[in-house]
């Protein structure tokens, strides 16, 4: 008889963990599904191609696709690390872009560098183009400098993608010391992203340095955007996790 007890209990136990499982199972697909339509749906208000999305169930989103711009590509991206619940982007989405001449690319680039008046020495970065392909280097005084010489890059006809090797040298008499920098940081970080309570940051030699969890991709990537634009700064290193 105790041994009849004994099996009906495992089994009973058995059933009670197989139920649970698939319990689990069903969850993890429901919101998987409902992640996966969030993305399409987002992706859809800012691309009328048609594209391919498939999302795993740890939050990772395949993007494949084509677009004719290095900046719809890359804005891409921006688009999907908006949903909650995103956690790792793959973004294989093709750049179809018309031929065009490697020399009559960098032209245009360096001509649309030295009229942007948000970069204050615009000849100080060099351009070099092979087959379409974009290489920067060079100096610049602000960090982001180096981000909005990327993006006229990105938009400009027959690129297919961009490696960057900017420095940041900021000129010596506008370079607050690490302290004073850290309290405008720390300031501006409270002003523009007040739900961002659960961010900190350091800094050392004009290196800034994020710690903590945002509950985006994409308001990781816009904290360091807009922190790289303080004076002084000259790097913004992202250890910027994703609340679970």
């Amino acid at each position: 008889m105790k041994t009849l007890y004994s099996h009906l209990c495992a089994a009973y136990f058995m059933t009670v963990l197989l139920l649970f499982s698939m319990d689990q199972m069903l969850n993890a697909a429901s919101k998987q599904k409902g992640l996966q339509k969030e993305v399409e749906k987002i992706l859809g208000l800012y691309y009328p191609q048609e594209s391919s999305i498939k999302v795993t169930d740890d939050g990772l989103v395949r993007i494949r696709g084509e677009v004719d711009a290095l900046y719809d590509r890359l804005r891409a991206f921006d688009v999907v690390s908006k949903v909650e619940g995103v956690k790792q982007i793959k973004n294989e989405i093709d750049v179809q872009v018309p031929v065009v001449a490697d020399k009559v690319i960098e032209a245009k680039i360096l001509e649309k560098l030295g009229v942007n008046q948000a970069i204050s020495e615009p000849a100080d970065i060099k351009v070099t183009v092979d087959k379409g392909f974009v290489f920067l280097s060079g100096n610049v005084h602000y960090y982001h400098e180096k981000l909005i010489a990327n993006s006229v890059v990105s938009w400009e006809k027959g690129v297919t993608g961009i490696e960057e090797d900017i420095k940041v040298s900021p000129n010596s008499g506008v370079i607050p010391d690490d302290e004073r920098l850290k309290q405008v940081l720390q300031d501006a970080l409270e002003r523009w992203f007040p739900t961002a309570q659960n961010v900190s940051l350091s800094i050392r030699d004009g290196v800034v340095t994020l710690e903590g969890k945002t509950r985006t991709l994409w308001m990781a990537d816009q904290i360091a955007e807009e922190l790289s634009s303080i004076m002084g700064v000259r790097d913004v290193i992202s250890n910027l996790k994703l609340n679970k």
